[in-house]
């Protein structure tokens, strides 16, 4: 990095690279109410779901793996079950859900490496919030997600980059 020439310093480049300050709150209303057409997560939905990932997928902050989560969901299926649709039903992600490690790789083939641009950020999410994510994605059409790679009829995509549009008006 220029001008960079202490790991804190180009450690702090680095993050007002990839992460720049985030906008202000928004003043939303503390009371959530459910979505009226709701359909509540069903326990072969979400076991379809945990089959699909795989175990040996590194855990985000909580290092709770999905191993973990399988086993707690064949142990009590309704537990797991009960949690997801809840979030799904008032349309809410936990804030403590979105909490990442990230991890700044060297970008291959770059002749230089002392710009934030030459490097890339691999974000581990809570695995809770990726199987909330996949649950929530096989209810879409495939048209309404975009994949970070092309779905293969022998492999599960990893996860989606980002839903197109997929919007519940409150009623």
């Amino acid at each position: 990095m220029p001008d960079q020439d202490t790991p804190e310093g180009i450690n702090t480049a680095l993050l007002l690279h990839f992460f720049p300050a985030p906008p202000p709150p928004l003043n939303v209303s503390p009371t959530l109410s459910p979505y009226l057409d709701h359909v509540p997560l069903s326990e072969e939905e979400l076991s379809l779901t945990l089959s699909k990932l795989a175990s040996t997928f590194p855990p985000g902050p909580d290092a709770i793996s999905y191993d973990v989560w399988k086993r707690i969901h064949c142990s009590s299926p309704s537990l797991l079950t009960s949690l997801l649709s809840a979030l799904l039903q008032f349309g809410h992600h936990l804030s403590s859900l979105k909490k990442v490690n990230g991890i700044v790789l060297d970008k291959p083939r770059k002749a230089s490496h002392d710009s934030p641009p030459s490097f890339r950020v691999i974000v581990l999410l809570k695995t809770l919030s990726k199987i909330l994510e996949q649950a929530t994605a096989s209810r879409l059409p495939p048209s309404q997600v975009h994949w970070t790679t092309p779905p293969s009829p022998h492999r599960v995509p990893p996860w989606p980059l980002h839903i197109r549009r997929y919007c519940h008006p409150r009623s």
